[in-house]
């Protein structure tokens, strides 16, 4: 996380091309803030730009990479204490957890615009974050949590199924918590998750 900015490396040789703080104030109170940890980055499917979380700011970063020195270009405001995330299935939305505000944001990063903050549970920490195709709402997503052992699914097809889009459809908890990653595959019936953080001996 520090210091708190981010470095764009030649990705043969290693050398470093740019160093960019990414400090700045709250999106919200507009307070000033000495540190901005950088969390997720991803690439956007739209455009040669990257999304960057700024987990402290609430901001998500914008940063186009075909311009010289690897500038960011706009910053969109979304929800304070990002962190990780990824993309729904269509490779247009950044689904990315406000841990510490117990919400999951949604950008749309070809309007490269906020979309949506819905709470799902307890520090949610959903990884990359697994898609798959739901019998009844369409296409989902999902997180697991740090502060609870469970598992909260949400709509993710705005465009079949926008009732449901970014909203929880489903939750299933379990015993134990801790949980930071979860997967599936178009040729598994399942969705696998950890409890790497776990520290209930009946839920290991």
């Amino acid at each position: 996380y520090w210091p708190p900015q981010y470095v764009v490396y030649d990705g043969l040789t290693l050398e470093p091309l740019s160093v960019t703080d990414v400090g700045g104030s709250t999106y919200d109170t507009n307070e000033p803030l000495t540190e901005v940890r950088v969390a997720a980055i991803v690439a956007s499917h739209n455009g040669p730009v990257w999304m960057v979380a700024l987990k402290e700011s609430g901001f998500v970063a914008i940063v186009d990479y075909s311009k010289r020195g690897f500038p960011v270009v706009s910053r969109i405001p979304a929800e304070r204490f990002l962190h990780d995330g990824g993309w729904d299935h269509s490779g247009r939305y950044f689904l990315v957890a406000a841990n510490m505000r117990n919400k999951m944001v949604v950008i749309d990063a070809e309007k490269q615009e906020l979309v949506a903050t819905f709470e799902t549970g307890i520090r949610p920490h959903p990884g990359r974050g697994a898609n798959w195709q739901d019998p009844e709402f369409g296409w989902v997503n999902a997180t697991t949590h740090i502060g609870q052992g469970l598992l909260s699914v949400y709509g993710a097809d705005p465009v079949n199924n926008p009732q449901h889009a970014w909203k929880v459809v489903r939750q299933v908890p379990f015993t134990g918590t801790g949980s930071l990653f979860l997967k599936t595959h178009p040729n598994s019936a399942w969705v696998w998750f950890d409890m790497a953080l776990n520290n209930d001996p009946d839920g290991a």
